[in-house]
């Protein structure tokens, strides 16, 4: 029992060392995309508008993008609840699975951006008079960026892992049908 208890504590020190690790490239990327557009061009508050329409995803799209992760959830969960035995369906599934990854890149890009030009109106309110909030508006904004950078480290988590899984070849068959039996 305790053996078992140490196991999973080691995997779980694991899996959160992982998913710590993805901040390491979700707080840079969302800089990239989306803050430094926004503090770079952002002269006075009509700028900021402008450079926010162009930047983030209109309401159908992000709606759109948030509804193709469904299936890619659903591959997930065959992914790793269902063993192929079969190496032809194997590979279709792969090949579903990798086309289905996609969508939740597309997510991320999305979400990244925005996540990106949320920090950069932050820095904005904080450095400079060219816009200003409530400090209620400063703290949800601040609790969106903690979630939503929580939410983009759970997909590229949650992703490479599937991904991880994917790429991991199982060993052929080694009973093999003599040609005269197919």
């Amino acid at each position: 029992m305790e053996n078992t208890v140490r196991k999973n504590l080691n995997k779980t020190k694991i899996e959160c060392y992982e998913f710590l690790s993805k901040l390491k490239t979700e707080i840079p990327l969302p800089i990239l995309q989306g803050s430094l557009p926004v503090i770079i061009f952002s002269r006075k508050e009509s700028d900021v508008d402008a450079i926010l329409g162009g930047l983030l995803a209109g309401d159908q799209l992000i709606k759109y993008s948030f509804y193709l992760l469904i299936p890619y959830a659903i591959v997930l969960l065959v992914k790793w609840g269902i063993r192929l035995s079969f190496d032809s369906s194997r590979e279709k599934f792969e090949y579903l699975h990798l086309l289905i990854s996609e969508v939740g890149t597309g997510f991320l890009t999305i979400s990244r951006t925005g996540l990106g030009a949320t920090i950069g109106c932050l820095y904005l309110v904080h450095t400079t008079q060219i816009i200003t909030a409530s400090p209620r508006e400063i703290l949800g904004a601040y609790i969106g960026v903690i979630s939503l950078l929580h939410v983009n480290c759970m997909v590229v988590f949650l992703k490479d892992r599937a991904m991880k899984s994917i790429n991991h070849k199982s060993p052929p068959n080694p009973y093999r049908l003599d040609k005269n039996l197919r």
